[in-house]
């Protein structure tokens, strides 16, 4: 198949199967003779921050030397950028083979009546290919969704295992509660091998300290008394870390983000880790130099003169948008665009938004694709929680588009969807084109 043919195929698969991911990608990784165990994997579970922490992980293990295979979800623009070697996604030659050596199994599987490979596990065994082809040494993982039952919990022994923010999310898969979805993300623990997580409250904190002891697994904790923010403009932030492994050190992010802090506090723990357990050496210099490379797309971005675009797609994602727009913000305007899946909480998210009184034009749009929420609806939200105007696009570049005359001398940010991110991305790419 050509690479277009290839798109279209595996867009054509659907999301669930009857089998678990972790069934489905057993035996894909059986059948490319386990690849998983040619290197060393770190397994990043969590709600928010899970790709943030994987940047700066692959950046960090970059920078040192190594070579380093990063796999994540889901992409912004081109689906290559789910498979990366040191930071560069792969070219479409490598995805055409990948995908080919992946089919061929698929169709075995099927011969012999075990199962059909579900869209996720179809890129999860590409990424396996590719890695164990170029002979990564680190391998860095983001799960799918939840994680005890995700394809990529079918590696039996990562190095380390990170889990990140935790808050209500795909609550119709992993459950309505933070006990439930902190019993599925804390399924990537595995027996003897350590775990850093964020210690936010009691509620997940303990379920992973039980889990991890259950497993003696080391657990190390992060928490926010672990960093303090030194300086923040809108193009970088400088902040200090003090725990177990750092004693007041520096540090400088490429993001106004505050909550890229707490993604980086939790990757500079997670190498000290790798470290202690001699899998890998990392000095000082190169965990400067990763943290300051990391440019992690679609958060907090900013696109074009005074436009961000953030990929805050769930409540605890809108709280961390609104406190890292602050820095940003200043004295200025603020109109926001705002669009969103339809099986997101999108009311308490809108309810944020209104209450935080920092948006002066309100502008909401549809996204493409069968996910797209009703433009009514989620106008009539906005009106529950403000007597503020509200305009409604049908497509995102027409919202852009007014977005971006109206904005005027103030800002504009672009919120509500990962998916709304790429759509941007690509309308900016006609931007930037010269005449």
């Amino acid at each position: 198949m050509k690479y277009n043919e290839i798109l279209d195929y595996i867009n054509a698969i659907p999301k669930y199967g009857s089998e678990t991911g972790v069934v489905r990608a057993g035996y894909l990784l059986d059948r490319l003779n386990h690849p998983e165990k040619k290197m060393k994997i770190i397994h990043v579970a969590g709600t928010n921050g899970k790709g943030s922490v994987c940047s700066y992980l692959s950046n960090i293990i970059d920078q040192s030397g190594y070579k380093v295979g990063l796999f994540i979800s889901p992409h912004l623009v081109k689906i290559n950028e789910r498979i990366q070697i040191n930071n560069k996604m792969i070219s479409d030659e490598m995805f055409i083979e990948a995908f080919q050596v992946i089919y061929n199994i698929e169709q075995s599987l099927i011969e012999q009546g075990l199962c059909k490979i579900m869209y996720f596990d179809y890129l999860f065994a590409m990424a396996m290919y590719v890695f164990e082809k170029e002979q990564v040494e680190f391998a860095i993982l983001e799960t799918g969704l939840g994680g005890r039952l995700d394809s990529t919990n079918a590696v039996e022994h990562p190095i380390l295992s990170v889990i990140t923010s935790i808050s209500l999310d795909h609550t119709e898969v992993l459950g309505d509660s933070i006990t439930q979805i902190t019993y599925e993300k804390a399924g990537i623990i595995k027996k003897n091998v350590p775990v850093v997580y964020l210690n936010q409250n009691s509620e997940s904190s303990d379920i992973i300290e039980e889990i991890a002891r259950q497993m003696t697994s080391e657990c190390v904790p992060v928490s926010c008394s672990q960093w303090e923010i030194i300086k923040n403009n809108t193009k970088h932030i400088d902040f200090l870390v003090h725990n177990r492994y750092y004693k007041r050190d520096v540090f400088t992010i490429q993001s106004p983000a505050t909550y890229q802090v707490m993604n980086c506090v939790i990757a500079l723990s997670a190498i000290k880790v790798i470290e202690k357990y001699d899998l890998g050496v990392f000095d000082s210099e190169s965990l400067h130099k990763g943290v300051f490379n990391t440019f992690w797309e679609g958060r907090m971005e900013q696109i074009l003169s005074d436009i961000y675009i953030d990929g805050a797609h769930n409540p605890d994602g809108i709280h961390a948008f609104i406190d890292s727009l602050h820095s940003i913000k200043n004295d200025r305007t603020c109109t926001l665009l705002f669009a969103v899946v339809k099986d997101k909480h999108y009311n308490e998210m809108i309810k944020t938004i209104c209450e935080s009184g920092m948006f002066d034009n309100l502008i909401v749009t549809q996204l493409n694709g069968a996910r797209k929420s009703d433009n009514m609806e989620i106008v009539k939200c906005f009106k529950k929680y403000t007597s503020q105007p509200i305009v409604a696009f049908e497509t995102v570049k027409q919202g852009f588009d007014y977005g971006v005359t109206t904005k005027g001398e103030g800002i504009l940010v672009c919120v509500g969807s990962l998916y709304l991110v790429g759509e941007i991305k690509q309308i900016v790419q006609i931007y930037n084109k010269p005449n």
